[in-house]
This record gives C-alpha cells, sequence and structure tokens, in this order.
C-alpha cells in the first residue's frame, strides 16, 4: 500500500489504479506544506510505477488552490521558497510521469489545484465545478502555466484566463477542450477511475510510448 506520510493525502488502490484523496476539506483542500509535501512524496515512490492515478478531494471541492494564510501576504514566493520549490517539484513528478494521471474535480479547482490538472492527462469536472487561476491577483507568477494553458486553449483565451483571474464554468471549459467530460457531481471521481482502469488493462510499454510521443508534439 501506498502511504504519504500524513493523513492530508489518504490513498487507495484497486485495479491498477492509485487515487489519491487531497484530505483537508475544512479549507476546501487548500495547500500548505505538509499537504504539498504529502503529495510530492506519494509521486516519488511512484515515479517507475506503471499504474494510473487519479487525483481529487474529501467533501465540497477537489482542492482550492494554496492556502490564503500563505499566498494573502503578496509575497508568497520569497516568504515560502521550500514550500514554492516543493510545489514544483510536485509538478514537474506529475508531468513526465509515464503513466496517466488524471484530476477528478468537483466544487472548485482553483490556482495550485488547477495548476495540477494542467500537469495530468485528463481532467473530469461535475456540472456544478469551477476552475480559476487567481495567481495574478496574489502577484505569484504564473511563468510555465502561461505556456501549457496556451497550449491547451490557445495564446488569447490563455491570457484571458491568466489576466483576468476570472473562473470558468463547466460548458466553458467543454468549449474550450480544457476537460475530458463534464458529469454530475457525485459521478466525477468514478469516471475518472473508470478511465484509467479502462487503460490499465492495455500494454504499459505501448501506453507510456504513447503518451511520450503525444507530449512531444507539445514541446
Amino acid at each position: 500500500m501506498v502511504d504519504s506520510g500524513t493523513p492530508l493525502v489518504e490513498t487507495a488502490e484497486t485495479n491498477g489504479v492509485i487515487t489519491l484523496r487531497l484530505n483537508r476539506p475544512d479549507k476546501l483542500n487548500a495547500l500548505n506544506t505538509e499537504l504539498v509535501t504529502g503529495l510530492r512524496d506519494v509521486l516519488l515512490e511512484l515515479e517507475d510505477d506503471d499504474r494510473g492515478i487519479a487525483i481529487t478531494g474529501a467533501g465540497r471541492a477537489t482542492c482550492a488552490g494554496m492556502d490564503t494564510d500563505i499566498v494573502g501576504g503578496g509575497d508568497y514566493p520569497e516568504a515560502y521558497p521550500e514550500l514554492d520549490a516543493t510545489l514544483r517539484e510536485l509538478y514537474d513528478l506529475l508531468a513526465e510521469r509515464t503513466a496517466p494521471s488524471a484530476i477528478a474535480g468537483h466544487g472548485v479547482l482553483v490556482g495550485a489545484g488547477f495548476s495540477l490538472s494542467l500537469r495530468c492527462d485528463f481532467l473530469f469536472v461535475g456540472r456544478e465545478t469551477t476552475l480559476s487561476l487567481p495567481e495574478i491577483r496574489y502577484d505569484i507568477p504564473v511563468d510555465r502555466n502561461a505556456v501549457l494553458l496556451a497550449e491547451l486553449v490557445g495564446p488569447r483565451i490563455a491570457k484571458e484566463i491568466i489576466l483576468t483571474g476570472r473562473q470558468l464554468d463547466p460548458d466553458r471549459l467543454e468549449r474550450l477542450g480544457l476537460v475530458n467530460a463534464v458529469v454530475d457531481e457525485d459521478a466525477v471521481e468514478d469516471t475518472a477511475v473508470e478511465m484509467l482502469e479502462e487503460i490499465a488493462t492495455y500494454d504499459a510499454d505501448c501506453v507510456s510510448g504513447a503518451l511520450s510521443a503525444l507530449r512531444s508534439l507539445a514541446d
């Protein structure tokens, strides 16, 4: 059994898929040092594992972004350099996996939660779920997020999303091609896991090769 080393990241394993559940529901699973480190440590443990990963959250939301106690001061990168470095390591580990990953988004995916989805292969959201990248409002550089988002939706729409921080509703997410499917809120996690379970029935080397080829098109 995979162990995150913290109760803030719950893990479950079924049919070739590992589910990582952010478990800070009283804060809408907003990220703090312990949660980010737990996710990073799990992905380090699974670095050479060919099982799919589904990420979701306990309670009313998948992830409300970085805790406002951390980013609210307007000097996040300078005040929390170790946390920022760990978060970037988490992003890289997720983006470089040779096995598929998916986000099951319900409620909200904000900031760093949205950024995690940009590193995953699949994104499923509920009909009431909204996404946003409000970093501009907290004086946080978006750097790599801008590139990843522009690859998905084009530079004009990426500029709008990043420079306004506005929420995107499910209808627009679907029109922009940012999500694989919009489903009922209570079906999001099952939908993501079922997709990964289907992929897990195929040859792991073929899956890895296909992912590598597809990712190279975006480089």
